[in-house]
């Protein structure tokens, strides 16, 4: 399992994972940075090869998190 890496924008933290060498973006957080009132508001617009779910670790416990590929925030900022 990959550890994401953490980034800003406006303010807000994104996680990044790296899978298969492309950025992979939680979702929740970058819906939260472009005021998207739900992450699905925003991922619905994707193509499935453009998301994915992937489980993550925090200190408490493991969560499940929609993920966007890099290359789809041009899409989803335009």
């Amino acid at each position: 399992m990959s550890h994401p890496t953490h980034h800003t924008f406006e303010e807000k933290n994104l996680r990044v994972l790296m899978i298969k060498g492309d950025p992979w973006f939680v979702a929740i957080d970058v819906s939260a940075a472009l005021l998207y009132s739900e992450a699905s508001a925003m991922t619905r617009h994707l193509d499935d090869d453009e998301k994915g779910l992937s489980i993550l670790q925090t200190p408490v416990r493991l969560w499940g998190y929609t993920l966007q590929q890099g290359a789809a925030l041009e899409e989803i900022s335009a």
